[in-house]
């Protein structure tokens, strides 16, 4: 079988080049609305599956995911108050403090949002499930909660 390689060295090449201009070129077709730009994306997707290339079909399905993630959040995620944008702010800097070329930038302070506020915020969560579950146990033992036994309150 005879794989596409453009003016690439190599099928793999131009494959991961046309993965990284899939998620762009979807987000153009939906900015533009045109027929050209809804083409231009199955000519990406189709140079992408010609290739041949494994790493670039799975790099597209990544890209495509990363960007319908993007785009719904833009859509449910309007700043509207403080506490948003701080949520906001603090969403784009853990996003870029987690790849390698924002982690020498926003790396410390990435792992200090992800510790420490993060970290109080899981111990009131598990705090709260314990307790429930004790307040529940509780009921249980003193005969106030027979819902296990499938009997109703007045039987």
């Amino acid at each position: 079988m005879m794989r596409a390689f453009s003016t690439f060295a190599q099928p793999n090449t131009y494959g991961v080049y046309l993965a990284g201009m899939l998620p762009f070129a979807l987000g153009w077709a939906l900015a533009e609305r045109r027929r050209g730009a809804l083409i231009a994306v199955f000519a990406i997707a189709a140079g992408i599956v010609l290739t041949g290339s494994r790493g670039a079909w799975a790099g597209s399905l990544i890209g495509l995911l990363a960007f319908y993630i993007a785009s719904a959040a833009f859509r449910a995620f309007r700043v509207r108050n403080i506490e948003a944008t701080i949520l906001l702010v603090a969403a784009v800097v853990v996003m870029l403090g987690r790849i390698p070329a924002g982690e020498g930038i926003f790396g410390r302070f990435t792992e200090w949002l992800m510790q420490v506020p993060n970290g109080a915020a899981q111990r009131g969560i598990i705090i709260g499930a314990a307790l429930g579950a004790a307040s529940l146990s509780l009921r249980v033992i003193l005969g106030i909660e027979r819902s296990y036994l499938g009997l109703e309150k007045g039987e």
